[in-house]
């Protein structure tokens, strides 16, 4: 009797095979993490990319992703550079863009990044969604001048008729996963799985519906070449039509892809 494989398995023999990944460690943390993801019930609804260069293509300018949701491959622009533990970034004009036009729906939704600031002074960005009518993102991941995680939905290109949230202190040249989830009409974030961040009803105005994303930013894309303190992201992702169990997702990505960078 023949066992035909699930999805997830054909997802990441596919993904395995486009990136050229031959090693055994790093094979097995992405299978080890993937099913983890279809054991929770979340493949179908993820993105991701693992971008430390060995769970990635690791050298050239598209990251990979992987996740049931689609391909949603991205181009690295101005040169960020492909590290052990992730990609590098010292400034805006170095990310990673994906464009297709994605709906991401009226439901809930989750996003997140694992990502270190060499040193707190400017802002750090992760991970911004972005409609094909604004310059500023609709969702927006980052630490500030601090270290303090920092998650704002908004409405227009404009500040006005948003909702932030923070979500505890990261340390300086110490990676941090953090994760927001959008439910009902609500904002939660937490950083490494931890309840200290706070939480937000959407602002009056806030379009709690996104279905216009035109693009996906890892990092931070803009005009003018404002340096920043050196960051490196190992890990980005989304959820469409989930608000997650944070500590479930951030275990699982801790002890498979993120084994060795140190997380509490």
């Amino acid at each position: 009797m023949t066992i035909s494989p699930n999805k997830w398995e054909l997802d990441v023999q596919g993904y395995l095979n486009v990136c050229n990944i031959s090693d055994s460690t790093p094979r097995q943390q992405i299978r080890d993490f993937a099913k983890g993801v279809n054991d929770l019930g979340l493949w179908n609804s993820m993105a991701c990319w693992p971008l430390r260069s060995a769970q990635n293509y690791g050298s050239g300018t598209t990251a990979y992703s992987l996740g049931g949701l689609g391909g949603f491959e991205g181009t690295l622009v101005g040169g960020p550079a492909w590290t052990t533990n992730g990609i590098t970034t010292d400034s805006d004009l170095k990310y990673i863009r994906h464009d297709a036009g994605r709906d991401f729906g009226t439901g809930q939704f989750t996003f997140g990044a694992c990502f270190k600031q060499q040193s707190f002074g400017t802002s750090a960005y992760a991970l911004g969604l972005y409609p094909s009518s604004a310059v500023a993102a609709a969702y927006d991941m980052g630490a500030n001048a601090t270290g303090l995680i920092d998650v704002l939905i908004r409405n227009t290109s404009s500040v006005g008729g948003s909702s932030r949230v923070t979500a505890g202190q990261m340390t300086a040249d110490t990676f941090g996963f953090a994760i927001a989830t959008r439910s009902d009409n609500t904002l939660v974030s937490t950083l490494n799985a931890n309840s200290v961040g706070t939480s937000s009803t959407l602002a009056a105005g806030v379009n709690f519906s996104r279905t216009d994303i035109q693009s996906v930013i890892v990092g931070r894309e803009a005009t003018s070449n404002l340096a920043r303190n050196l960051v490196t992201q190992s890990f980005a992702f989304i959820i469409k039509g989930q608000a997650i169990t944070a500590s479930s997702f951030y275990t699982l990505y801790k002890e498979t892809l993120g084994t060795g960078l140190g997380l509490p």
